[in-house]
């Protein structure tokens, strides 16, 4: 199946699923969220805009597996200089962690400078809904490569941070996808990894060929949606959600439809 269809019903399933969600950021931290000011130790002259170099890579292109391997062993600290954790500050300090990625260094750019963001002009796309405690960038030249990133509220007053990136040039059977967690302590003020909440997500999806996640933009839930091509006489399409259980997922089987 092409990877422009499974865009398009990943994309429907996920509007299905904000109709039916459930999470709200609370005003003060939409507030704080707006109002932040983040401070950067990056020079503006650093900021790629995704020319091509001269062997003919795009740079930050094939970033993607080199942070998969290191992101699980890699606490992310500081965070927010004036003790206030919210969505600009959360990424903005993995983007930085992790700015050899294209899409990151463009979510820098637009995070450092937002006021100079213009969508007719940009190399990059932005979805900003900081009241949502939710941020992405896709970069123009291939939706298909970009960075998700949100958090939930815990009750024991940390946040739990989620990022999927992906860099699908070829096909979704062919992609290189990530799917981090980190748990934000503000005491510390650090993002310290739970890659075993990564891995409840990742030890469903990955008994398929292929599949693509969508964050939430609004509510709690994460959508997936798989496909097995493995025999082409019986391809498998299945839709699934992630239930946030307070802590982290648990699957629950929506659809499964032989193609």
């Amino acid at each position: 199946m092409k990877k422009q269809f499974m865009i398009m019903a990943l994309a429907a399933f996920s509007l299905v699923l904000v109709a039916c969600g459930n999470k709200q950021a609370t005003q003060t931290d939409a507030q704080q969220a707006d109002s932040a000011a983040v401070e950067t130790n990056t020079e503006e002259s650093q900021m790629g805009d995704g020319e091509m170099s001269d062997d003919g890579v795009i740079p930050g292109e094939t970033a993607l597996p080199a942070i998969r391997d290191v992101w699980a062993q890699t606490p992310i600290s500081p965070v927010a200089a004036d003790g206030t954790a919210n969505i600009s500050n959360i990424v903005f300090a993995f983007c930085q962690e992790f700015s050899d990625y294209m899409p990151n260094k463009s979510l820098l750019e637009y995070l450092a400078f937002p006021n100079r963001y213009k969508e007719d002009e940009a190399s990059y796309l932005i979805v900003d809904k900081k009241n949502n405690g939710y941020l992405s960038c896709y970069m123009k030249a291939d939706l298909d490569w970009g960075v998700e990133c949100c958090y939930w509220n815990l009750t024991s007053g940390k946040k739990l941070v989620g990022f999927w990136l992906t860099e699908n040039h070829l096909s979704w059977a062919n992609a290189e996808q990530m799917l981090a967690f980190y748990e934000y302590d503000p005491d510390s003020d650090t993002l310290e990894p739970v890659p075993d909440v990564a891995r409840t997500i990742l030890d469903v999806t990955d008994r398929y060929d292929s599949f693509g996640l969508n964050l939430p933009v609004e509510g709690r839930d994460i959508a997936a949606l798989c496909h097995n091509t493995t025999n082409p006489s019986h391809p498998v399409e299945a839709q699934y959600i992630f239930r946030f259980t307070g802590s982290s997922f648990k699957a629950e089987k929506v659809k499964e439809t032989t193609l």
